[in-house]
């Protein structure tokens, strides 16, 4: 995977941003970052132009106590020379568009945004940029800890999981490097018994037996594939018998008090599909609670820009 030099990290001047700022600081030296550029994007508001021409003014001097306001709480938050370069931003419009917008003129490498408690439709803004998005994005909820003990790669041996396994491998060899401590990476398989094994004559015991073997093989082999740099990696094997993988994959996020789930994005091609993936989509709406990154190879969404011209 590529690097992460430059993050862009959204803001809304809610109590959630002291989350956002303590993890994309953490995060940020982590990765040796150069550049993290804040963004606050407020809605556009029709303003009559009788209003404007009375007050000129009163737009353009609200934007900068925003971002005056959003500037203080951020030194307070990471000082002020922290170890990379900072901007600060006050933009109008819809805040998908405009986030998708400004990550894909100014290069970055990884969008973060946060997940309040308890919102409804916070969710939207997420899936959203997750489909859309031709980077990498972390999705950090109110009150996350901004530490990394224990990753989570649910794995189906395809590139996509290749790629998350890889990113998880580059965060736990940065920790090793700046910390000085091992992180554990749990990745999980989850395995069904197919229809129709009672023709083979086994018992369902049996057969599924059997998938767990054979999932244990393709491991093997996808691992191999894999410079893994010496982190301690763990195989997990979950038996689904509710046809509900996403529950297990949270289930066991929830049991091992996973840090961080890393899944990979399936890259958009120039066609016009908008999907990540339905079992991507899918875990970043059950998993609320935890922080999830959503992993692509920069670049791999073509037709970026036409994509913006469908909100």
């Amino acid at each position: 995977m590529y690097k992460i030099k430059k993050v862009l990290v959204g803001l809304d001047l809610s109590k959630l941003d002291d989350t956002l700022i303590d993890y994309s600081n953490y995060f940020a030296k982590l990765n040796d970052a150069t550049d993290l550029k804040f963004i606050k994007i407020t809605p556009e508001i029709a303003i009559p132009a009788e209003i404007k021409k009375e007050f000129p003014d009163m737009v353009k001097r609200a934007i900068t106590d925003k971002k005056n306001q959003m500037k203080e709480v951020i030194v307070n938050k990471i000082g002020v020379k922290p170890p990379y370069k900072v901007s600060y931003e006050v933009v109008k419009g819809q805040k998908a568009k405009r986030l998708l917008k400004y990550s894909h003129s100014s290069d970055i490498d990884l969008i973060i945004v946060g997940r309040k408690r308890k919102k409804e439709g916070s969710g939207v803004l997420v899936n959203r940029l997750a489909r859309r998005a031709d980077c990498s994005l972390l999705i950090i909820p109110e009150g996350s800890k901004a530490q990394i003990n224990k990753l989570h790669v649910p794995i189906d041996f395809s590139k996509n999981a290749k790629d998350a396994l890889e990113e998880g491998i580059q965060i736990a060899s940065m920790i090793k490097n700046h910390e000085g401590r091992d992180v554990e990476i749990i990745c999980q398989n989850v395995y069904n018994v197919p229809v129709g094994y009672h023709y083979s004559g086994r018992s369902y015991e049996e057969f599924s037996q059997i998938m767990r073997e054979n999932a244990k093989k393709n491991f093997a082999t996808f691992i191999k594939k894999i410079d893994t740099k010496g982190t301690n990696i763990r195989a997990i094997y979950s038996l689904d018998t509710n046809e509900n993988p996403i529950e297990d994959i949270y289930n066991l996020a929830k049991g091992i008090q996973a840090d961080l789930v890393l899944f990979g994005a399936k890259g958009r091609t120039a066609l016009p599909s908008l999907f990540i993936g339905s079992m991507a989509e899918r875990l970043i709406q059950f998993l609320k609670d935890i922080p999830v990154m959503v992993v692509r190879r920069k670049g791999t969404n073509a037709g970026i820009l036409e994509s913006l011209r469908e909100f």
